[in-house]
């Protein structure tokens, strides 16, 4: 018996050693996470963090969000913290272009909480048709595109292959950028029935999240962001 006592002592002793480290990861963590939100505000345009800070602070608490935000995924869990395994949706292997498609079926699932879909513009178009489905069935989604005109992550890639095989190009990033002409999320959302707005700044971020809370069906908000610098 005594050795049972002193093993759970130790036991609860352990115990209270991790969560005092715990909490003080955590404590650096919140630190870190202000230091860099503020290091990167006032940018123009405006950084993915940036603005996906300014849109978290607009939406209520309880919104299930989808994440296909690619190389913004850091960010995005960064602004909204998220925790409730119920209220996160995200990509699984290396696939892209499931965000948007995916965002139906969540909210068909919680209905009737709101659903919260930020996608890359690159990985929208695998299937922005689905804009049309949202708005024919109604549904409650915010879909979210950062639009850095590029595709970002093969960018990325492409850095990682070179820095590897210390292979130099004059030719950095052929036929990764999405220019000429520039897409527009709005026009093709307002084409399949979704009403859209578009945020070059952060102080436009929140009268548009507003007008998706006031209706009952989907909507859409393209945030125009830094690229790759």
């Amino acid at each position: 018996l005594t050795k049972r006592i002193a093993q759970d002592e130790a036991a609860l002793a352990r115990a209270g050693e991790q969560r005092a480290r715990h909490s003080q990861v955590q404590s650096e963590q919140a630190v870190q996470r202000e230091e860099r939100i503020t290091k990167l505000s006032g940018l123009a345009p405006m950084t993915p963090l940036e603005s996906l800070n300014t849109l978290a602070s607009a939406l209520p608490n309880d919104v299930v969000l989808v994440d296909e935000a690619i190389t913004a995924s850091g960010d995005l869990d960064i602004a909204f913290r998220p925790e409730d395994p119920e209220s996160f949706f995200g990509l699984r292997g290396g696939g892209i272009g499931q965000g948007i498609a995916g965002a139906l079926g969540v909210a068909h699932a919680l209905s009737p909480r709101r659903v919260v879909a930020v996608s890359g513009d690159g990985s929208a178009l695998y299937s922005i048709q689905a804009l049309w489905t949202a708005a024919h069935h109604r549904l409650p989604i915010l879909f979210v595109i950062l639009a850095n005109s590029e595709y970002r992550v093969l960018k990325h890639n492409v850095d990682v292959h070179r820095h590897r095989f210390d292979a130099p190009s004059d030719h950095p990033y052929p036929h990764m950028d999405l220019t000429d002409p520039n897409l527009g999320f709005t026009e093709l959302a307002r084409g399949m029935g979704v009403p859209a707005a578009r945020a070059v700044s952060p102080a436009e971020i929140e009268p548009a999240v507003a007008t998706f809370l006031a209706g009952e069906g989907p909507y859409l908000l393209e945030l125009v962001v830094a690229g790759k610098q």
